[in-house]
Parts: structure tokens; sequence; C-alpha cells
């Protein structure tokens, strides 16, 4: 018996040093990264709150990386691989409770 879910969002994040990323305005020009082009949390739902700012995933970043996986995504922000990371919520309290 499964567990029923009332919620489901999606975060992006960037490294608490990036001082130049602010807003979703802030993303144009930036080395994306997410879990899988098909990915719903970690693709799908940030690829169109940026739609609905104005911002081409793929024509108005840098680079679009798919790292495989919502830890890969964030090893590669944490590691500089990437600016920003598109994760889930589920990767929320992972991420805050790392110091970087």
């Amino acid at each position: 018996q499964g567990t029923e879910v009332l919620k489901y969002g999606s975060i992006i994040y960037a490294k608490k040093d990036r001082d130049d990323i602010n807003d979703i305005q802030d993303l144009r020009g930036k080395r994306l990264v997410a879990s899988t082009i098909t990915g719903t949390g970690a693709c799908q739902i940030p690829w169109k709150e940026l739609e609905n700012n104005g911002i081409s995933m793929m024509m108005d970043s840098s680079q679009v990386l798919f790292a495989g996986g919502l830890q890969a995504v964030a090893d590669a922000v944490r590691d500089g691989h990437g600016d920003v990371g598109f994760g889930t919520m589920t990767v929320f309290d992972s991420i805050v409770n790392h110091s970087w």
C-alpha cells in the first residue's frame, strides 16, 4: 500500500556564494544542471517556470547538463560543473544541511 503525496515541488538552486544569482532572470547565460530531460521535478517543472519568465532553457543558458540523478545534480553544482541545479523538494533538506 502506497503513501499519499499531497504536494510535489521543484527547486532551482545555486551555491550560497553565488552573489550573481538572486532571481530567475539571473539564470540567463548560466550553466544549468538537471537530472534527465524527462524528469518532472528536476527538469520539466523548472523548464516551464523558465519559459513562464521569458527564458528559453536551451537558448538562453550557456550550457544544459543532464547529470543522470538528483544527487549527481547537487554534486555538479557543488563541484562547480554547473551554476544552477534543478531538483525536487525531496533533496531540499539534503542540500540545505550541507555547508556549500
